[in-house]
């Protein structure tokens, strides 16, 4: 039991990063946007940036949330 708890922040931090890549990966078709043509402005720099760090926070909160409970 304490193997499955172990891995659990594990899990988590590679479910968190598959969907934000989904979620960036949908964004971009949808706007047809080519990574290789695109230069991001600063101001949508620091808006990506700080969505990651806010989801960061999210995916640690949560984790701790579950260690505490187990």
């Amino acid at each position: 039991m304490s193997d499955q708890n172990n891995r659990m922040p594990e899990d988590l931090q590679v479910v968190s990063d598959k969907v934000i890549d989904l979620l960036v990966d949908t964004t971009f078709k949808k706007h047809d946007v080519n990574l290789q043509e695109t230069q991001v402005d600063d101001e949508t720099r620091s808006q990506l940036k700080e969505l990651v760090e806010d989801l960061q926070k999210s995916v640690k909160s949560l984790q701790k949330h579950n260690d505490d409970g187990n």
